[in-house]
């Protein structure tokens, strides 16, 4: 069985994102393959933990999709303040006397935008709207390439490293079976220090908003990365919480068509022909029709728009979401012809610490590393989409006895989708159209 054959059976999907099937990733040949391990939102440490702790893990994942990719140019991106994955990373690529580059960013955001990495590791931008390949280049989360030792290893994703911060009272990373809930997962940090309180299932920039209310039927997927529990009061939640209509009166009413947001935009500066303020300036007014509005997909959705640039308050973010769900739904396309390298790139990238102030997080920030809990659930919900693409579909029925690791939700592997497993030993208790319930026999451990 070859690599992608193993990563399709482990089930692997990028940790670090949107959860792109990996073996699709893999089914082509590329010169460079470039590792994310920039963990691009600030507060959260699950990826800095997996390098510190399992280097050479992550060194073997990398040259096995290197050799798949037949890539010959190695390069991985890593904020040169993470200093204790650094040299883990170094000490594993001289143990296992491999060639690869560590290339160190500055401490900004978004340093793990993947045109971020891009631009970082071989000095040219990637072109609006075009995949890496155009630039004979894969990208993959750090993690990630762990995920793909394992599955060479015949070890499926079947657990998830999650940062829990903010208000609670120990701020931990932990190791929980995927399909635990996010309530089981806060009380492994002890208690909330806030009530009532909202949780970014995320980072604190591009983080999913969910509630106290929430938090006993919201469960870990492979994609969860971090969970930040932040006060109702907080800019963070109130801005999150306003309807599409309130932004949409506040925009008409309140933007001065400055053009801070296109200014500091990261996709801009790099050649993208995208300004949201045109796209503001559209949807304020209700110009659905409106020409500049294709170039919001172009968006990265980071948020340094709303949350730093924009001296109103509005959300440029947002607005540019819903433009992009629109185009979608109506199937609107266009070709971007790229620009120059803004002249002022490197000097407007945004400085994490400067950003975290700006935000109101700096507080939460922990500057020495966490301790790990590992934890066992007593009955998970696998959600059959947990990934970009076609969900999988239950392969058992109500009443089977299942093992930690089994395959419990297929997708076919020419798919644009991944495999589920067991992530727990127990029973199947429940089956719907979106996931697949298991219950262990034992307590909560």
């Amino acid at each position: 069985m070859d690599l992608v054959q193993k990563i399709y059976q482990g089930g692997v999907v990028g940790a670090g994102g949107a959860g792109f099937p990996t073996h699709v990733k893999y089914k082509t040949k590329a010169n460079s393959l470039l590792i994310n391990a920039a963990e691009c939102e600030p507060l959260l440490y699950t990826d800095q933990y997996e390098m510190e702790y399992f280097p050479e893990e992550i060194i073997r994942g990398i040259e096995l999709g290197r050799s798949a990719l037949e890539a010959s140019n190695v390069k991985i991106a890593i904020k040169e303040k993470h200093e204790r994955s650094i040299k883990a990373l170094e000490k594993a690529i001289e143990s296992l006397q491999v060639d690869m580059d560590i290339v160190k960013m500055e401490s900004y955001y978004p340093a793990g935008d993947e045109h971020s990495v891009i631009y970082e590791c071989l000095k040219t931008p990637l072109a609006p709207a075009a995949l890496p390949l155009t630039l004979d280049a894969v990208v993959s989360n750090v993690t990630t390439m762990r995920n793909i030792y394992l599955a060479s290893q015949d070890i499926p994703v079947t657990d998830k490293k999650i940062t829990v911060t903010g208000e609670v009272e120990k701020p931990i990373v932990i190791d929980v079976p995927i399909g635990t809930t996010i309530e089981e997962c806060l009380s492994l940090a002890g208690k909330t220090t806030v009530n009532p309180f909202a949780i970014l299932i995320g980072g604190p920039m591009m983080g999913k908003m969910i509630f106290d209310k929430d938090i006993s039927t919201t469960y870990v997927t492979k994609t969860t990365g971090g969970l930040i529990v932040l006060p109702m009061d907080h800019p963070l939640i109130a801005r999150r919480r306003q309807t599409l209509k309130q932004i949409q009166n506040q925009t008409a009413s309140a933007c001065i068509q400055c053009d801070f947001c296109t200014e500091l935009c990261p996709r801009y500066l790099k050649g993208h022909p995208l300004h949201p303020h045109e796209v503001m300036k559209a949807f304020g007014f209700g110009d659905m029709t409106h020409p500049k509005l294709p170039q919001a997909s172009l968006c990265c959705e980071c948020g340094i728009c709303e949350l730093y640039s924009c001296p109103m308050g509005l959300s440029p973010r947002i607005v540019n979401a819903e433009v992009k769900k629109i185009m979608r739904k109506e199937g609107i396309t266009k070709n971007f012809t790229p620009l120059p390298v803004h002249p002022m790139e490197e000097v407007r990238k945004l400085p994490t610490d400067v950003l975290m102030k700006k935000i109101q997080i700096e507080q939460y920030d922990q500057h020495e590393p966490l301790p790990l809990k590992e934890y066992t659930s007593n009955k998970v919900r696998l959600l059959l989409s947990q990934h970009i693409g076609k969900p999988a579909s239950p392969i058992v029925k109500i009443g089977d006895r299942v093992k930690r690791g089994q395959e419990i939700g297929h997708v076919e592997e020419t798919d644009m989708g991944a495999l589920i497993h067991a992530s727990i030993d127990g029973t199947v208790t429940k089956i719907t159209n979106e996931f697949i319930e298991i219950t262990g026999e034992g307590e909560t451990q």
